[in-house]
């Protein structure tokens, strides 16, 4: 979720040779096989390096499920030779207590009135209070005490595209503030998502990116949600009834 939070341990996180990432990706989601719609030059850090993906999962409310990780070529090596990743990032979550659900229309939209409902109510700050103590205690294990990370007084979530009935869209500015060394760096992250269903499991897309001081920030809102947008959309139409895909088998 965080990318700037990678950069304290992308030296130390072991990675697989480059492959030739496929164009759609299968992945197990509450025993569904759920197909993902990977852009154009970007990997899955699942294979390019399972350790952090690990390591992401950290960073998540224990509620979420990190179920695939998607970065461009040069974001990866960016990554791993201590520099900043610089364009869009993805992530595929499941909630877990509703992965094995199965989703239909009828409760669909109920899910997605309550979600929005919910939503106008959400108090950020105690969310990511509960983040924040997760993530300190991540890096704190990984990095041996040497790093830690404050997330300021975040936007509140912003609805968009509330026409689409088949989804529940909004985006967020968020305040990061890393400590590594002795050093403080401040940064904010625009992300954006789409919760949405496919192959009848609930499914959160997301996509962030880093706002840079010489950046216009209304722009690179827009421009993750486009990104997301895409992406969900891409994946919806991979998922259509009618196309019966196997679930990939657990690996040890």
């Amino acid at each position: 979720m965080l990318r700037c939070l990678l950069l304290c341990l992308a030296l130390c996180l072991s990675t697989a040779p480059p492959q030739a990432s496929a164009a759609t990706a299968t992945l197990d989601i509450g025993g569904a096989a759920v197909r993902l719609e990977v852009p154009e030059g970007y990997v899955r850090v699942s294979e390019r390096s399972p350790q952090l993906l690990v390591f992401q999962q950290g960073m998540l409310p224990q509620s979420n499920r990190l179920v695939e990780a998607l970065l461009t070529e040069a974001d990866l090596v960016h990554l791993l030779s201590g520099s900043k990743a610089m364009d869009v990032a993805y992530q595929v979550q499941a909630m877990r207590g509703m992965e094995t659900v199965v989703i239909d229309a009828s409760q669909w939209s109920q899910l997605r009135s309550a979600t929005i409902e919910q939503m106008g109510g959400l108090d950020m700050g105690q969310v990511l209070d509960t983040v924040e103590r997760q993530a300190n205690s991540t890096l704190d294990a990984a990095t041996g005490g040497e790093a830690g990370i404050r997330f300021g007084d975040p936007s509140q979530p912003a609805l968009y595209a509330i026409d689409d009935k088949d989804a529940v869209h909004f985006s967020m500015v968020l305040p990061v503030e890393l400590q590594v060394a002795g050093k403080t760096t401040q940064g904010r992250v625009a992300a954006a998502c789409v919760l949405t269903v496919v192959a009848e499991r609930l499914v959160l897309l997301y996509a962030f990116q880093d706002i840079r001081q010489s950046d216009d920030e209304p722009q690179v809102r827009e421009r993750v949600r486009v990104a997301v947008d895409a992406l969900a959309d891409a994946t919806r139409r991979a998922n259509a009834p009618g196309d019966v895909v196997e679930a990939p088998a657990e690996q040890d």
